[in-house]
């Protein structure tokens, strides 16, 4: 009797052995089927994780640009981290996995975006602007274009805002740069016309006086001296043709328009020493009229060549602060 019951309890102890080990291989049998049924599901859920953290990363680019303005300090301050961010997620991506190979590749031209807006805003009059934002935005397209192949456009949406402004920044300065060079050039060439015309006014400009006392004298006829106050009225219409001639930057404006002043004293003290001068000659010969009386006949030319003084130190004082501020 106890023979059988104890043979019972072994087949049954057997049988639930068999149940156990049946439950427990079915089990196994079921998760290894759910992983090798399923990999997509995982892969995809872990993707998508990761072009998350991308665009979070990509985002902070917002610091430094919002509503289109750049500022440019700031952008050169944070590139850097950015760059850090993406190249430390890259290094954790298989390149054994499709999807994370094909990332790996985003995420190169991601960070390359970065490497050539940080060069551009370094050098914003850089020669080469529209060879760098050709290739700031194929960059872009080629990076936005993989995120979007993986499930998620928005990836650089953020940075695509970073970019246009970016490249308006440095076409706008390259534009300033050159009017600059060309507001410099301008300025180069002005000076060195009106240096030129200067030096030559300053070895003709004298004070007439010695040609009256050389007629009066009988070294010269009047004649002479007369023909040599015409000369000088000669002169200055070439001067004033000369510096009509001339492109005059706007800062050079008033020093300009001090010489012209000062050279229309000059043309009037010349026209009343000539009349002075004729009017001399026209009674030399009258013994009634004596030195003095002459003399007085130059009063109106001496005032004109003592305001011809005031008004050409004036210009020159000018023109030597123009000169100062834009050489």
């Amino acid at each position: 009797m106890n023979i059988i019951i104890s043979d019972k309890k072994n087949k049954l102890l057997i049988y639930l052995l068999i149940i156990v080990g049946s439950i427990s291989l079915f089990c196994l049998s079921f998760n290894i089927f759910k992983e090798k049924s399923l990999p997509t599901s995982s892969s995809s859920h872990s993707i998508s994780a990761i072009l998350e953290d991308v665009q979070a990363i990509n985002n902070k680019c917002n610091s430094f640009c919002k509503n289109g303005d750049l500022n440019c300090e700031l952008a050169l301050k944070n590139i850097s981290n950015i760059k850090t961010n993406l190249s430390k997620l890259k290094n954790n991506l298989s390149s054994s996995d499709e999807k994370q190979k094909s990332l790996i590749t985003a995420l190169d031209n991601n960070i390359l975006i970065y490497d050539q807006m940080y060069s551009m805003l370094k050098n914003s009059k850089a020669s080469d602007i529209e060879v760098s934002s050709k290739n700031l935005r194929t960059y872009h397209n080629t990076a936005n274009n993989i995120y979007s192949n993986l499930g998620n456009n928005n990836v650089l949406k953020d940075t695509f805002y970073a970019i246009e402004s970016t490249i308006n920044y440095c076409f706008e300065n390259n534009v300033k740069n050159k009017e600059k060079d060309i507001k410099n050039d301008q300025a180069a060439l002005f000076v060195s016309s009106l240096d030129t015309i200067i030096s030559s006014f300053e070895k003709s400009m004298e004070d007439l006086n010695s040609l009256t006392k050389d007629a009066r004298n009988n070294k010269i006829t009047y004649e002479l001296a007369i023909s040599k106050v015409d000369d000088k009225i000669k002169s200055l219409e070439s001067f004033n043709s000369e510096l009509r001639k001339l492109s005059i930057p706007n800062k050079g404006t008033i020093s300009y328009e001090k010489l012209i002043s000062s050279l229309n004293e000059y043309d009037n003290y010349l026209a009343s020493f000539k009349y002075a001068l004729s009017m001399e000659k026209m009674y030399s010969d009258n013994k009634e009229y004596s030195n003095d009386f002459f003399d007085s006949l130059y009063s109106t030319s001496k005032d004109y060549l003592n305001s011809f003084q005031t008004y050409y130190d004036k210009f020159k004082n000018s023109y030597f602060q123009y000169k100062s501020d834009v050489l």
